[in-house]
């Protein structure tokens, strides 16, 4: 019992750690994009905390959570909102796709900025 209550703890020390790294923008049309590189954590659970425990510095939450991983040339992106389809967006920019909430996409690993931009100009 005490064990997993260790990992539990060691868990929610890095994913802690790991919301400091996140930038947050904000998108042309208003969205906020919590962005975050090189992450080892399951993009699931750290992109939905993103989303909901990081707000701008007017206390607005972050809309979608984007999570790259250079080593692998992924993105991932969540939202907690139901007005989005990330899936087509990463379906038609990045090769990739998935569900309006959750999906992936490849880099070129020469387009690591191009993909920033072009994402956050799309929503």
């Amino acid at each position: 019992r005490w064990i997993l209550s260790f990992v539990m703890n060691e868990k929610e020390k890095e994913i802690q750690s790991a919301l400091r790294q996140v930038k947050i923008f904000k998108t042309k049309s208003g969205y906020n994009v919590g962005l975050i590189y090189g992450c080892n954590f399951d993009v699931s659970e750290l992109g939905n905390r993103i989303c909901t425990d990081l707000k701008d510095k007017n206390e607005k939450s972050v809309d979608i959570a984007m999570i790259v991983n250079l080593n692998k040339e992924s993105i991932s992106v969540r939202t907690t909102r139901t007005d989005l389809d990330l899936g087509k967006i990463m379906q038609d920019y990045f090769n990739g796709g998935g569900h309006p909430q959750a999906s992936g996409g490849h880099l070129d690993s020469n387009l690591v900025d191009y993909f920033s931009h072009t994402l956050i100009a799309k929503l």
